[in-house]
């Protein structure tokens, strides 16, 4: 019998929550409602897993995150050259920040640990980042 996993919950102020806030409030400043509509939801999903602590909601979180993910692509296709360099890096930094979040999993470590919080809300702030290019270069055009 497997024994379901939950890790401890973590507060609405902890900072791998909080992370998510601002992806709440720019859902609402994109024109496409479509796009802002999947970000509200990959944020709720995200605070949800990390509030609960429980990992029946990680498939939730990790799918709407890939939805945000392919839907921000398609936004970003419609930016200059310059910004697509731009996003890229941010891109490139925040998987790099999810990976060291990550990178100790198979050892079993605390996931209250400081380096799971710090690299993870990197991770949720780079994407942050990210929104808001898109979302400037979107109302520029």
């Amino acid at each position: 019998n497997k024994k379901k996993h939950k890790m401890e919950g973590r507060s609405l102020v902890d900072p791998v929550v909080a992370s998510n806030y601002p992806l709440l409030w720019l859902a609402w400043a994109f024109h496409s409602r479509a796009h802002g509509a999947v970000l509200a939801a990959s944020a709720v999903a995200s605070v949800l897993y990390h509030r609960s602590g429980e990992r029946r909601f990680l498939a939730l979180d990790r799918a709407l995150a890939a939805l945000a993910f392919v839907s921000s692509l398609r936004l970003m296709l419609q930016s200059s050259p310059r910004v697509l360099c731009l996003l890229a890096v941010d891109i490139a930094l925040a998987f790099a920040t999810l990976r060291l979040s990550n990178r100790d999993r198979g050892k079993k470590p605390s996931l209250r640990s400081d380096a799971y919080g710090r690299w993870h809300s990197a991770w949720h702030l780079l994407i942050v980042l990210g929104q808001v290019v898109i979302l400037q270069t979107l109302r520029d055009r």
